[in-house]
């Protein structure tokens, strides 16, 4: 996310189940404006690259909380794949899946 925020990377990015705001929240860090969430989220959102992104997320995972990547979603118009049953590893859930 933070390669996009700052337009280093605009190409195509999988994200599973990413924990930015989380390790914002939780640490406090990295204190530069522009790794803020707000700041990242509006960076993102104001690029067309963001449709070379794809969040992948399960619904129960118990690392990151589905809604920091719904969120994301909602704030960027990034998509946001949700997997059925899937934790923070996804372990078996995309082998069950057809979406994909």
């Amino acid at each position: 996310l933070l390669a996009f925020a700052t337009e280093v990377w605009q190409g195509p990015m999988v994200l599973l189940a990413p924990a930015l705001k989380t390790a914002i929240t939780k640490t406090g860090r990295p204190t530069r404006e522009q790794f803020q969430w707000d700041s990242v989220c509006t960076a993102i959102a104001s690029t067309t690259a963001k449709r070379n992104i794809l969040v992948v997320h399960g619904d129960a995972d118990e690392v990151v909380p589905l809604e920091d990547s719904l969120e994301f979603g909602r704030r960027t118009g990034v998509e946001v794949m949700t997997i059925p049953g899937g934790d923070h590893r996804l372990n078996s859930s995309l082998l069950d899946t057809d979406e994909i």
